[in-house]
């Protein structure tokens, strides 16, 4: 897997989402939190990444398209277990 698979983008305005990357070799989006958790959507497409980078408000696009829309897995929190499914 090379860099160059990934298109990442951060948010500086956002206080909930950090940044986001598209994988392209996985098909997936890959949000990382203010918090420090990072999840991936494996059933994102690539117009859902391209909505969430083009939106007005990330927190709220996030909010209505993806969070509790698509099925998530946590790769990443402080103190989590790695690979725990969005509920």
């Amino acid at each position: 897997m090379n860099h160059q698979d990934y298109v990442y983008v951060i948010f500086e305005d956002s206080s909930v989402l950090h940044s986001c990357a598209w994988a392209e070799d996985l098909e997936a989006l890959i949000i990382v939190f203010n918090s420090g958790a990072i999840w991936i959507y494996d059933d994102a497409t690539r117009d859902v990444y391209q909505g969430l980078i083009n939106s007005q408000s990330v927190g709220k696009y996030f909010n209505l398209n993806i969070r509790n829309t698509l099925s998530g897995n946590l790769i990443y929190k402080k103190g989590s277990q790695v690979g725990q499914e969005a509920q």
